[in-house]
């Protein structure tokens, strides 16, 4: 693949991962996961456990030409259909669905904190959930 450019690393610690299907899995201290950033089209990417989409609350398909939207369109209509379905999700929160017509096998989806120049407590406060 073209463009690619790794930068590999470990996460010592994952707590916990929730998926829309009811699954949970637990991530131990100690236990240790490969993560490669990669510089490429996330839509398109093959042998690829999940891709993360940084999200809104109402899980939608985002502004034009944002990376969210782009996600939707790869995945195609049962993705909307889901996410509509599940409803909301909070900031430093994550959903997990299926990538329905993506090469990936799930979407992490996840919502992060809107600045828009607001310097308030509340912000750093959903900062820190992230």
């Amino acid at each position: 693949m073209r463009g690619i450019s790794p930068a590999e690393g470990v996460i010592p610690e994952l707590k916990h991962v929730h998926s829309a299907a009811g699954h949970q899995g637990r991530f131990m201290k100690g236990d240790k996961m490969r993560v490669d950033a990669i510089k490429y089209d996330i839509t398109k990417l093959e042998n690829c456990a999940a891709v993360v989409n940084s999200t809104n609350y109402f899980l939608s398909d985002g502004a034009p030409k944002s990376v969210n939207h782009a996600i939707h369109l790869a995945a195609g209509p049962r993705l909307h259909e889901v996410c509509r379905r599940l409803g909301t999700c909070n900031t430093g929160e994550a959903i997990t669905t299926d990538a329905f017509d993506m090469k990936a096998d799930y979407i992490i989806h996840t919502v992060t904190p809107s600045w828009r120049a607001d310097k308030s407590e509340k912000a750093n406060v959903l900062l820190t959930k992230c």
